[in-house]
């Protein structure tokens, strides 16, 4: 199974447990209160970042968000319970674990593009070492006890807005990027966006549809 493909199913079940309720302890997003370490991680042979606007009314400048999504929480849940699944299964990706790496958005551009930026400087390493011989943070390329998660891809963002400013940044890295609700056309632009791709089809042909 491709990457692409890979990353494909893993976005195509969010969207069919969208409504499932799914409870794991490693979530840490029970809080009303956002900070910029809001998120989940569990680590993995490869890691899928997800992008989700589980705050929104984003304050830049007190570094706030006042409310919380709480049907993004749902979508999270769903992405969690997939990547068990997966996990669970031993003729999907036999010996490989998925670990995730989630951060709130708070659906805005320049949070989430923080967080992309923060992906690229290891991002740029690992994929010019490739998934299994990437040093690790003490320089031992060689101890498998010490290497670092390869970061298989992005899940997000949802809304067109926050995925147009990331995919242009990691595009230019070949990271894949499967967006479950931006409907821009713009982001057709394969020049721009080489490395984005989507789950819901684009305003234009929904507009063609209606």
């Amino acid at each position: 199974m491709g990457l692409k493909s890979f990353l494909l199913m893993i976005a195509c079940q969010m969207v069919v447990l969208n409504g499932l309720q799914y409870q794991r302890n490693s979530i840490l997003l029970q809080s009303v209160n956002y900070t910029f370490e809001t998120g989940a991680y569990v680590p993995g042979d490869i890691i899928i970042v997800g992008l989700f606007p589980v705050h929104y009314d984003h304050d830049p400048y007190n570094n706030v968000c006042e409310y919380l999504n709480e049907e993004t929480v749902q979508w999270i849940q769903a992405m969690i319970y997939t990547i068990d699944q997966i996990n669970n299964r031993s003729d999907i990706l036999p010996n490989i674990t998925i670990g995730y790496n989630l951060h709130d958005t708070c659906d805005s551009a320049s949070l989430g593009i923080l967080r992309a930026i923060n992906l690229v400087p290891n991002e740029f390493e690992d994929r010019m070492a490739g998934p299994f011989n990437r040093p690790s943070s003490s320089g031992c390329a060689n101890d498998s006890n010490l290497v670092k998660p390869f970061v298989a891809g992005i899940i997000g963002a949802k809304n067109s807005r926050v995925s147009i400013p990331i995919a242009s940044l990691v595009s230019n890295f070949n990271l894949p990027q499967i967006s479950y609700g931006s409907t821009s056309p713009a982001l057709n632009d394969r020049r721009r966006y080489k490395s984005f791709f989507r789950t819901v089809p684009s305003d234009k042909y929904q507009a063609m549809a209606l």
